[in-house]
């Protein structure tokens, strides 16, 4: 223990950010298998789930943590 260490409670802090996200215009899909990332000039453009649903946005994030890996790899800068 040192005098300036702090902690955060993870879970309260990823309810306040998908909370502010959320109200920022933020759409989450939980639970919707990727089956294909939609490359556009070698850059993400949207994903092509597992029921063939395709899914457009200007930016595409991988949050899935420690389950990053299983979905098709986009590349690598």
């Amino acid at each position: 223990f040192l005098p300036g260490d702090r902690q955060v409670d993870n879970r309260r802090l990823m309810q306040a950010l998908v909370k502010a996200a959320s109200a920022a215009g933020v759409r989450f899909r939980t639970h919707t298998p990727v089956a294909e990332w939609q490359i556009e000039s070698g850059r993400g453009q949207g994903i092509r789930t597992a029921t063939g649903e395709t899914l457009q946005a200007g930016i595409v994030v991988n949050a899935l943590g420690c389950w990053a890996g299983r979905i098709p790899p986009l590349g690598s800068r």
